[in-house]
């Protein structure tokens, strides 16, 4: 799981739009000064106030004038802030730049302009942009802090699960972007399944005793005990793991996925 991915996940649980109804958000819906002129495209809407561009309105794909973002522009015409609109209708994310156009603070907010969740950027000793700080705002009437998406993410699974009455089953198919740590983190009672859709050895001869891929490492060597079952998508597979860790074969399941023949792919197409 991306970090974005992470991000959009956590921030649908926390601005309560988890089943919102969808309601279209168009250019004509905005407030912008009769003042103020507008250069409409098929692709977005750029806004001026005489000769400086103000704002410029982007729009969703294959729509017609449905907001994706808004971006502001200082006097000097510096990006300054970027709107980001759900799908769904209503502004979710606000983006703010420095005066180089480095993102130093977001802030997403719930369908009624509520903010609920802040996530601020400073360089490291490298000089990376990274985020320095996430805050939950008001959460259940307190401030929540962490230093990393990672920690955010986990306590977003743990709320899921409590949310849902605990005891919930929460899948991991992704051995990257901390999608296995978030999961083996968690500090409520859940049932934890992890996916594995490769072979886990480098060696494709020796998937027995050939060296092990390092992103298996953590589900399982180092924690495949806090796991309540490995799926995998073959009986092979399942055959080749549990001859490498007997020790996990009461977890090992297999689970058949699908798949279409090369030549089949290939055939031409019959058009009813």
């Amino acid at each position: 799981m991306s970090q974005l991915s992470s991000q959009l996940v956590c921030s649908t649980f926390f601005q309560h739009t988890i089943g919102y109804e969808r309601k279209p958000f168009h250019t004509d819906d905005l407030t912008i000064d009769n003042a103020y002129e507008l250069d409409r495209q098929s692709k977005y809407t750029k806004v001026y106030d005489n000769d400086r561009l103000v704002m410029e309105i982007d729009y969703i794909p294959g729509t017609f004038e449905e907001i994706n973002t808004i971006t502001y522009f200082d006097r000097f015409g510096n990006s300054v802030e970027t709107d980001y609109y759900d799908w769904r209708g209503f502004k979710s994310m606000q983006q703010y730049y420095d005066v180089n156009g480095i993102t130093v603070k977001e802030q997403m907010l719930t369908p009624t302009g509520e903010v609920v969740y802040e996530s601020y950027y400073a360089k490291d000793a490298s000089g990376k942009q990274r985020n320095s700080l996430l805050k939950l705002v008001n959460y259940h009437g307190e401030d929540y802090y962490f230093n990393s998406l990672l920690e955010l993410f986990t306590f977003f699974l743990d709320e899921l699960n409590t949310s849902y009455g605990g005891n919930n089953t929460f899948m991991s198919d992704r051995r990257v972007n901390d999608a296995d740590t978030g999961l083996l983190s968690m500090q409520t009672k859940c049932r934890k399944i992890a996916i594995i859709h490769s072979t886990v050895s480098l060696d494709d001869d020796n998937q027995v005793d050939g060296k092990l891929n390092p992103v298996y490492a953590n589900i399982l060597e180092n924690h495949s005990q806090q796991l309540d079952a490995i799926i995998v998508s073959t009986q092979h597979q399942r055959n080749d793991l549990s001859l490498r860790y007997p020790n996990l074969d009461n977890k090992l399941h297999q689970v058949p996925v699908g798949m279409v023949d090369v030549d089949q792919l290939k055939a031409p197409k019959k058009i009813e």
